[in-house]
């Protein structure tokens, strides 16, 4: 997009005498940001010729020479000067018709100005919509931008190159990859960034190299994913930590952020890396083809729901479309009470530590905290829950509130040490002797997906919803209970 700022505005820019005002140091750092082009008008050079500060005018006039100047843009006749109604009495008048004209005549697409009589003179020429005042382009700027992501509690958001390049978490791709070296190189230099989880000296542990696409060929034969595609470049977990759950951290980051800005696919190549295939088909990717000689797997990421999917049943819709899920009648739901230790332990993003003093001291050695898929023990005697029934789990205690949503993968009852601990052997760590003090009663293990948290609903509002009393035990509740309390969020 080319953009036509007004002379007074560039004066600001540049005058490095005074302060820079933070309307236009934000403009400036979001125009960088979207590569958008400022020109400058051969005419606005009269603007600074006329100053008759000779040391402000020389500064200025050098100060120009940053920006990309219009060739030869039409200049408006007396006759068009008429018709728009265009007064022309100095030189003044002559520079700020010529910008407006050069909008007029689609030379730029935008220009920016605070001058009233500039504004008043668009709107004759019903040229409003496409001028701006600064706090309105900052708007527009603002929009243009991908909306502010917050990466999860555990995860941070680096450029490549301070991932060490050079150390030896990335042999293996080294190894796999001829020329991996000097595509690292390359991307550092474009200043990418990646989502990862470090040591305390910097050195990665995990890493989601990832790019934004637009309608991208991804296979061999062309085929092509449309509208905006999230690509994983380069998705590896330390071969230490593996086990550790990681990738499923970085696989939920990769999903928030493609639902945060509409994204209709992620996509990624693999070569033989059988855990990351199995990976990613735990989570809805489908193969696609090959690039290359890498596989390609793909997952779309917008929901079917309207003239979509109905034949699957909710917990296959779960599996295949994930985050999304079906929350119509066809399912039930319960409220599922949880205390604040192991509500901290499996929801990271929402405890206690995610907006505190500790948050940068997040531990990913806990697979529970990193889990997508999470398991829940409890004491109550219900039988109801099913696979694809909703949980909303209400932490007890301090907060008194639902904040998280699950969806059931699968419920058993069991008293049996074996197969408790086979349950849970993926989703959480327990010591044998906790599992053992567990099966002393007959236990329900509800084995579920961590889909997404929620604005607090409090204790408070729940008799709003139809709810009566504490909420002591698993309790199912209906429908209509179930929608007013998320009308309430």
């Amino acid at each position: 997009m080319n953009i036509l700022l007004d002379t007074n505005i560039l004066i600001s820019l540049n005058d490095m005498r005074h302060p820079l005002d933070s309307s236009l140091a934000k403009m400036q750092k979001l125009l960088d940001k979207l590569s958008f082009h400022v020109f400058v008008h051969p005419s606005q050079r009269d603007d600074f010729e006329r100053d008759n500060d000779i040391e402000r005018k020389k500064i200025n006039l050098s100060r120009l020479e940053q920006y990309n100047v219009l060739e030869s843009p039409p200049i408006p006749s007396q006759a068009e000067l008429t018709e728009l109604g265009w007064s022309q009495n100095n030189d003044h008048d002559r520079v700020d018709n010529n910008l407006l004209y050069a909008l007029r005549s689609h030379t730029v697409h935008v220009f920016v100005t605070e001058d009233q009589a500039l504004l008043s003179k668009a709107k004759r020429a019903g040229l409003q919509e496409q001028v701006f005042r600064i706090d309105q382009f900052l708007f527009f700027l603002e929009c243009q931008c991908s909306p502010d992501f917050s990466v999860p509690v555990g995860i941070k958001e680096k450029p490549v190159y301070a991932l060490h390049p050079q150390s030896d978490f990335w042999d293996s791709l080294r190894e796999s990859y001829r020329g991996f070296d000097s595509w690292l190189e390359k991307i550092c230099q474009e200043h990418r960034t990646a989502w990862c989880i470090c040591d305390k000296n910097g050195d990665p542990l995990a890493v989601c190299i990832y790019k934004e696409e637009n309608s991208p060929a991804v296979t061999n034969e062309q085929y092509r994913l449309s509208g905006k595609v999230l690509k994983l470049c380069t998705f590896k977990v330390s071969r230490e930590l593996q086990g550790r759950k990681l990738g499923e951290r970085l696989l939920f980051t990769a999903f928030k952020f493609a639902q945060k800005n509409n994204i209709g696919y992620v996509y990624l190549h693999t070569r033989a890396q059988d855990k990351l295939i199995e990976l990613c088909l735990d989570f809805g990717f489908s193969p696609l083809g090959k690039y290359n000689d890498d596989e390609v797997y793909y997952k779309q990421m917008f929901s079917p729901m309207n003239g979509g999917d109905h034949s699957l049943s909710p917990i296959d819709y779960l599996l295949k479309y994930y985050p999304y899920f079906i929350d119509d009648e066809r399912v039930n739901k319960f409220i599922v009470p949880i205390d604040k230790a192991y509500h901290n332990e499996l929801f990271p993003d929402v405890s206690d530590d995610a907006q505190g003093l500790f948050a940068e001291e997040f531990s990913c050695e806990k697979p529970q905290s990193n889990t997508i898929k999470k398991a829940y023990l409890s004491h109550s005697n219900t039988n109801k829950v099913s696979p694809g029934d909703i949980i909303l789990f209400y932490r007890t205690g301090d907060r008194q509130s639902i904040e998280v949503i699950g969806v059931v993968e699968k419920a058993v009852r069991t008293q049996d040490l074996s197969v408790l601990t086979a349950l849970v052997a993926k989703r959480t760590v327990y010591s044998t002797d906790e599992l053992r003090d567990w099966v002393q009663k007959p236990t329900l293990v509800i084995l579920f997906r961590y889909v997404k948290t929620i604005p607090k609903i409090p204790h408070t509002a729940f008799s709003a919803a139809g709810i009566r009393g504490n909420i002591q035990a698993i309790r199912k509740i209906d429908h209509k209970s179930y929608v007013k309390l998320m009308e309430i969020q």
